[in-house]
């Protein structure tokens, strides 16, 4: 699983205004479909963050694709801005519950924004 979400959306959305928020929006999604397999899903999760899931993965596997992704946003620009993510990944253990893996994964997410942003990290 991949959790990512835009790096000062509200900023990027109060300042240049709601039209140059939703184009940041669809132009991540638009980076998100482009930039992963044919059999992965990503859908978002709420306001600027998204969920990826990936299937079959490994950790070298989920490793590189969330720094695919986060590569892939940070070429995008919305009226003079550079857009960036912040990516948290996590890999399922077996047997672990729907919530469990959403908390590692969200705290992988912090632990990528506490440390200046524009990064993908791996909860192991």
């Amino acid at each position: 699983m991949i959790w990512l979400d835009l790096d000062r959306f509200k900023e990027l959305n109060d300042g240049l205004g709601h039209a140059a928020g939703d184009q940041a929006l669809v132009r991540v999604a638009e980076a998100l479909r482009h930039g992963l397999r044919p059999y992965d899903r990503a859908s978002r999760w709420g306001g600027d963050e998204f969920l990826v899931l990936l299937s079959p993965c490994d950790e070298p596997t989920l490793t590189r694709v969330a720094e695919r992704l986060r590569q892939a946003v940070a070429s995008i620009e919305v009226a003079g801005t550079v857009v960036t993510i912040s990516v948290g990944a996590c890999l399922a253990i077996p047997g672990e519950d729907l919530d469990s893996l959403l908390k590692r994964a969200d705290e992988a997410l912090y632990q990528a924004k506490a440390e200046g942003r524009n990064r993908a990290r791996v909860a192991v």
